[in-house]
């Protein structure tokens, strides 16, 4: 396998990976209502335990549905790993657990 080959298939990744990122960002950025809709679909849940299991106010979440903030650093982070991955979020925090309930 040559040097030329590698750097191609690597290019090729990194391309494929920053248009992944791309595409997610703005399904989250766009898409925020969407996502949580689903995801009291998933869990069974209304807007306010959904905030309240994931230690965000509900208006703080108004304020980002109706555009007149964003969420930034750790709250960005947060529902970017609750989207990808909300049994494991749960899990850490305990919720859905016999007798846990959210921090």
């Amino acid at each position: 396998m040559s040097i030329e080959f590698t750097r191609s298939v690597l290019l090729r990744c990194t391309l494929i990976n920053c248009g992944v990122l791309l595409v997610w960002f703005l399904v989250f950025v766009f898409a925020h209502n969407w996502m949580q809709r689903v995801h009291c679909k998933w869990f069974h849940l209304t807007r306010e335990p959904f905030d309240a299991l994931f230690g965000v106010s509900l208006g703080t979440v108004r304020n980002w549905e109706q555009g007149r903030r964003h969420p930034e650093g750790p709250a960005r982070a947060l529902l970017a790993v609750i989207n990808k991955a909300p049994k494991a979020v749960m899990d850490a925090l305990g919720v859905g657990r016999r007798g846990n309930k959210a921090a």
